[in-house]
This record gives C-alpha cells, structure tokens and sequence, in this order.
C-alpha cells in the first residue's frame, strides 16, 4: 500500500523536469516563474497611499464575491443540482455567453494605433533568440507596446516584424479575446503605460466578476485561481492608471524612484488583494505573488494589500472556502471557539436531568436527559460528543 502524499513529490519533479528549458538536466532560471515582469522597480513610501486603497477595494469586492457565490450556490441547490439537465446545461450557457461575449463585445472598442515602432531588444540579440513575446518602441508614444496585442478587426500591422511598423489594437479584446493567463501578462506588463485603458479594464472586471460568481460551484470543474488575480489586475491596474494620471501622465526610467508609477505594478499588487480578500489567505499568498511574479521588491506592498483587504472582509463575512463548507452543512471546527463560549465552564453549558454513564476517580461523563432506558442512551441520544466533567458539581 502507497500513501497518497507520496504521488505529489513523485509527479512534481516530474512535471518540473518536462518544464525545464534548455540543454538536458539543466533549468532555466525562469521556468518555474508564471507572471515574470520585464524588469523590477524600487519602491517608494508614497506607493502605500494607492496600495491602501487597492486594499480597501479589494476587501469590499472579496466580501461582494463571497455573497455573490454563495446565494448563487443556494439557488444552484435548489432549481439545479436536483436535474442531470439542468446540470448539464448550465456550464454550457455559461459557455456560450462568455465566447459571445469574447468575439463581439470587442467591436465596441475602437481601435488604438501606434506609429514607427521598432523592437526592444536586448543588446546582442535579435528576433530570432525570442522564444517569447517582446516589446516595441513607438515614435508616437513614450511607452513600450506589447508584441503579443491583439489585433482582432483591425488593420493590418504595416512593415517588417523588425520594424519600423505601423501597430493597430484592440485593447478589450487583448485581454478578452485570449486565455485568462494571456489577459494576465497584460496586466502585469510594465512600462506599458496607457496601453490598455479605463474602459477596458473596467468592462474586464464587470464580466469576469460576474462570470466567476456564476460559474464557480457548477457542475464542471472551474477554478478560482486565474479569475481572482485576472478581477485583481483589472482594477489594480485602474488604479495605477489614475496614479499615472495624476504624476503627469509620463513613465519614469527604470532606475528612477518614481519607477513604481506603472500601471502593471499596482495591477499586481490589486491581484493580491482581491484573493486575500476572497481567500483570506495572508502569508502564504504573499509568497505566492511574489514567486509568480518573481518581483521581492513588492513584498511589502503586497503583504500590506492583502492585509487590508484581509481585515475588510473580514469584518463582515467568513472566507469563500469557509462559507462553502457551511453551505453543504459541513462539521467544521475554527481554531478558536466564539467570545461568548472561550470563558464558559462546563456546568453552565449542560442541562438538567444528566444522566452518568461511567465513572472513574472523580469524573464522569453525561449527555442530554431521555426518556429511553439507560441500556439505549448511546443509540437513542441525538449527540455524538458527550462532555466529560466532575462529579461534584
């Protein structure tokens, strides 16, 4: 017989082995690394005015998402689970509204273009060594332009992949047109600027929010992992935008101190928030953000925003996974019992007419008085835990 615990070390290193890029039984430094930004940006005192705001944000939309769900979930159990049908059919209305969605909600937007842009390379390197998507340099902006945007209906990218070219985009449908994970490095992309505006992070949030709520707890398996950071990154990135706004609209140097006014780095920082304050998860999501992100000097920022929005929802619901377990009439014990019961003794919590069971020394064990005959007790009792207290009483 083989423990289960021993199949996760077996397929990890497994599946990191099959990861690994480059020569045989070597690793890349970024292999394990989700969300790896193009460079990394000192951190400021200042940066913790909008990243408690991003908090307060994502407090209150973790405590809207968990009563969301959970009242979708009530009406789930009551018109849906009962039918194979209606089980079926559910995720693939879901389905199709969300790649209707995907395919027109788009034309809405219009097109973004950019002029003369040439490859953001590396010194040394060419297109060639590029396994993944790069950025371009414009004459009409001061901010990178991604080379993974999509270009949906628009026209035609004019001129040589090495540039100079002419780039046209449509922003809602970089991030709604693509797999989550690709809507995700968008998000997270630095010096990018005012690639993707209000409007299409705004209308991002809107859909995936309700998408999520909706399609969380049916019959089909849909994870909550990439929805949260994609619903975080969406208003983060709002927010960075609106400090973008305020310091002058221009991006800073790399180098500079004021490097953290970017757009992807509060989009990363709001992904935090928005899972602690659904989760409620502190510590170990803090270390999750930053490995996926691979950005050490966020930690503080990070840990800051999650706490936040952590102590919001708190304030007013249980965690999603909490409340979940509640719903399906779970026995679950929290660490702590409630204030009114922490300081009780046992005399004050049992009732008249107890019945002894056994007796050892000075103890004996009693449960809730009936009228069966002591031969019954066990079997007849509504109770499966019996406190066990002093005789003398």
């Amino acid at each position: 017989h083989v423990s289960p615990l021993w199949f996760p070390f077996f397929f990890f290193p497994t599946s990191g082995f099959q990861y690994a890029k480059g020569t045989f039984g070597a690793f890349s430094d970024s292999a394990s690394i989700l969300f790896q930004p193009e460079f990394e940006v000192k951190t400021h005192i200042l940066i913790m005015l909008p990243t408690a705001l991003i908090g307060v944000i994502g407090g209150v939309l973790g405590t809207l998402f968990t009563f969301a769900n959970i009242k979708i979930n009530r009406w789930r159990a009551r018109y849906i689970a009962p039918s194979k049908w209606r089980r079926v059919a559910e995720p693939c209305i879901i389905m199709i509204l969300m790649a209707t969605l995907g395919v027109f909600l788009p034309r809405a937007f219009d097109c973004r273009s950019e002029t003369n842009c040439v490859p953001d390379l590396p010194e040394g390197e060419d297109l060639d060594d590029q396994n993944e998507g790069f950025y371009y340099r414009c004459a009409s902006t001061s901010f990178a332009v991604s080379s993974d945007l999509e270009k949906y209906s628009c026209a035609a990218w004019v001129g040589e992949e090495a540039g100079p070219r002419n780039i046209t985009y449509n922003d809602l449908a970089s991030l709604l047109f693509v797999q989550g994970e690709e809507a995700i490095h968008q998000l997270f992309s630095r010096g990018t600027g005012y690639e993707l505006g209000y409007g299409a992070c705004a209308t991002m949030l809107i859909i995936y929010f309700v998408g999520a709520c909706w399609a969380a707890g049916t019959a089909v398996s849909s994870g909550l992992v990439v929805p949260m950071l994609l619903i975080g990154g969406c208003y983060g990135r709002i927010v960075g935008l609106m400090v973008l706004d305020a310091s002058g609209g221009d991006i800073f140097a790399h180098a500079s101190k004021w490097a953290w006014i970017d757009p992807g780095v509060f989009a990363l920082i709001g992904a935090g928030s928005f899972f602690g304050g659904v989760s409620r998860l502190t510590m170990s999501l803090t270390v999750i953000m930053v490995e996926i992100s691979d950005d050490i000097h966020l930690l503080l920022p990070i840990m800051f925003s999650i706490m936040i929005s952590k102590w919001i929802a708190d304030y007013t619901t249980h965690s999603l996974y909490h409340a979940l377990l509640e719903l399906k009439c779970m026995p679950f014990l929290d660490s702590d019992p409630p204030l009114a019961e922490k300081y009780s003794s046992h005399v004050s919590l049992v009732s008249s007419g107890l019945h002894r069971l056994s007796h050892t020394d000075s103890t004996s064990c009693f449960y809730c008085s009936i009228s069966s005959p002591p031969s019954s007790l066990l079997s007849s009792c509504p109770f499966s835990v019996w406190t066990c207290i002093p005789w003398q009483f």
